[in-house]
């Protein structure tokens, strides 16, 4: 049935009429007029010729009469309107879904569907880097929080060296654990990675440039807590441990990583073990460059 409100009042008796709430309108309608209205009005019109009759009851009994029929259209009126808005239980979910967006949701309600979709109302979810830092969540607060050990893979890592550098100093020097694992500089990371980051053949190579450089500046306490690899292990999404927290951030073509979706699934979950193992196996299957802190590390995980 069409938007009734769109309707004028013609076209919606006009749509109403093949439905049976038409005919039971009609229906009701003849019945109120033959047995309550045309009685009356025959009534008044033989008493117009007989001064003797009261004028003044026949009119209250008449204008009741009258008054009740059209209130009683008028709410079937509205009923009819209003259950021609609600939309068909068939309608496709994305039809439903885009009437409503994401932002406009509440906690409450978001969290009542969790049951119904299959999803867990315990894993946090970000759309870009800016609503990570917005609830302090961003990379430079969790390295400054961890106190035992922080893991991160990346393609390059490059805002990593370039603007975490004293962050990272500062926890090596406490005895923090620190673990990056970046691709290799090869033609095949190149030709992979060529649609997640622009320029990566010139972009890499000058990462991993940074990091040496970084690796160098650090004292031997430092050293013997940090470890950097290159892998060739196809990398489709960047993980973040620190302490027992993860952080996942997908790896999105043609977007800057700033721009990507993350997550954070809850120690003990199955993804959280699950992310943690492929943690594992990526410091196992890589390449160790510089630091001494790989077993150290490696153990950690165990």
């Amino acid at each position: 049935m069409p938007e009734t409100s769109q309707l004028s009042f013609r076209g919606v008796f006009r749509e109403l009429r093949p439905h049976a709430l038409w005919h039971a309108i009609t229906w009701i309608a003849g019945l109120l007029f033959a047995s309550v209205i045309s009685p009356l009005l025959f009534l008044l019109w033989q008493k117009l010729h007989h001064a003797s009759f009261d004028w003044y009851v026949v009119s209250f009994l008449f204008a009741a009469s009258l008054l009740a029929f059209v209130v009683f259209a008028v709410f079937l009126f509205l009923l009819a309107a209003r259950m021609s808005k609600v939309p068909s239980q068939t309608q496709p979910a994305s039809d439903s879904g885009s009437l409503v967006p994401n932002t406009a949701l509440g906690r409450d309600a978001v969290g009542g569907n969790h049951e119904r979709e299959g999803s867990d109302p315990d894993v946090r979810f970000w759309h870009c880097v800016a609503n990570r830092e917005a609830h302090r969540q961003d990379v430079r607060t969790l390295i400054s929080g961890s106190r035992l050990r922080v893991i991160i893979t990346g393609i390059g890592l490059q805002y990593l060296v370039k603007y975490c550098a004293a962050e990272m100093q500062t926890a090596l020097s406490k005895g923090t654990l620190i673990g990056i694992v970046i691709a290799k500089p090869t033609r095949k990371s190149f030709d992979f990675y060529a649609r997640y980051s622009r320029d990566i053949d010139q972009t890499l190579p000058t990462t991993h440039g940074m990091y040496r450089t970084f690796a160098a500046k650090l004292d031997r306490k430092q050293s013997e807590c940090f470890a950097l690899y290159h892998t060739d292990v196809p990398l489709t999404h960047s993980i973040g441990l620190y302490d027992n927290a993860m952080y996942i951030s997908e790896l999105c073509i043609d977007h800057s990583s700033s721009n990507c979706p993350s997550f954070s699934p809850p120690p003990g979950s199955t993804s959280h073990s699950l992310f943690l193992g492929e943690l594992k196996q990526l410091l196992t299957e890589s390449r160790l460059i510089d630091g001494s802190a790989h077993a150290k590390l490696l153990g950690d995980l165990e």
